[in-house]
């Protein structure tokens, strides 16, 4: 995977574009727009603000380009304050039982004296938790939290192999939290909501002694060369879980990655100021960037590590920031359904107005 770099893949793209224009009749002065989201996101904005002569416009939905972050304070943009607004918009009522659901399972946690066997049948798990397994309790609650974030990430209205396994898990958990009165089941309801759902997140059981158990989670995210990616240079935010929201805290080292990627890889990643120098992501480059739609959602914790502002400019040729309601992660990319909502509809006619602009007048 050495040639696995983001010079190589902005490379291979300009080269891609070269030859269509150079092969097709009369596409020699044709204008191209990349779009995509997420990792392909921030590629997107990558080719237009390092190739600008090759790309005309770009659409970066959920592109995770921490444009406007703060090094010394790595907790200003984090995922999981993101996923706690989203929940306490939604609904406090369900916010204050989620978050007292975990307070009971961390309890129950440090005082079984049953030997797991409740846990294991209340949970399903595949094996019964222990008091003193420290580290294999501490990833089972983290594996029951994380499908309160892709209940939010990945709120479709519809089902779709490799994206969500339910349709509109938002609403459903919320349902789920609203209803049930027992605090371990709403944990237990809301996690096999979305893993026992047909579909490769589909499990047997909890295995929570697996740390990759959650991967089959977005079973089209090829884990290693992902990895291998963000081991180089995408300038991924803190991830960890802060104290002071409603899901237990999950504090990581804040060495922990580039260490890791130092003994899996036997190099350090890129950092934050390295990529901004670089790859032109500086929150100057970003500001005076020009024809980049840098597309954001309610739901999306992606937003949190992406371009939150860009100040109106009299330039219609600059670049914008849309964060739409009640849409998920990169939903604008999706084909047009009969269950979008009003909002996706009206996103998407705003990008398409936007772009016939930039190449009518830029």
């Amino acid at each position: 995977m050495k040639y696995l770099t983001l010079d190589n893949v902005m490379a291979d793209a300009v080269s891609f574009i070269e030859h269509m224009k150079e092969t097709n009749n009369g596409a020699s002065e044709s204008k191209a727009i990349i779009a995509s989201g997420s990792y392909g996101g921030f590629l997107a904005a990558a080719f237009r603000l390092n190739h600008p002569n090759t790309f005309f416009g770009s659409l970066a939905a959920a592109g995770p380009v921490k444009a406007f972050s703060n090094s010394s304070n790595p907790e200003t943009y984090n995922w999981w304050r993101w996923v706690n607004r989203v929940y306490l918009d939604r609904s406090k009522e369900a916010a204050d039982r989620i978050q007292n659901a975990f307070t009971v399972l961390q309890k129950r946690l440090q005082t079984i004296d049953d030997g797991g066997v409740s846990l294991k049948a209340e949970l399903n798990l595949c094996s019964a938790p222990s008091p003193n397994d420290t580290i294999g309790n501490l990833q089972l609650v983290l594996d029951l939290t994380n499908v309160f974030s892709f209940a939010a990430e990945l709120n479709y209205p519809t089902v779709q192999l490799g994206r969500s396994p339910v349709a509109n898990p938002l609403d459903k958990i919320i349902n789920i939290v609203l209803t049930e009165t027992d605090p371990v089941q709403i944990l237990s309801k809301a996690f096999w909501l979305w893993f026992g759902a047909p579909g490769p997140s589909h499990a047997p059981c909890l295995n929570y002694t697996d740390p990759t158990f959650l991967a089959s989670a977005v079973p089209l995210i090829e884990t290693t060369p992902f990895n291998y990616i963000i081991c180089n240079y995408i300038p991924l935010a803190s991830s960890n879980i802060p104290e002071g929201t409603i899901f237990p805290a999950f504090p990581t080292a804040s060495d922990s990655r580039p260490q890791a990627c130092k003994l899996e890889y036997g190099h350090l990643p890129m950092t934050q100021e390295e990529i901004f120098q670089r790859y032109h992501f500086s929150p100057e480059d970003i500001k005076n960037s020009t024809r980049i739609i840098w597309s954001n959602a309610e739901y999306d914790p992606t937003a949190s590590v992406s371009v939150d502002y860009l100040p109106p400019s009299t330039d219609i040729c600059a670049s914008r920031m849309i964060l739409t309601s009640n849409i998920a992660h990169r939903e604008d990319l999706f084909l047009p359904g009969r269950n979008d909502s009003p909002t996706l509809t009206q996103l998407r006619n705003k990008e398409l107005q936007i772009f016939k602009e930039w190449l009518q007048y830029c």
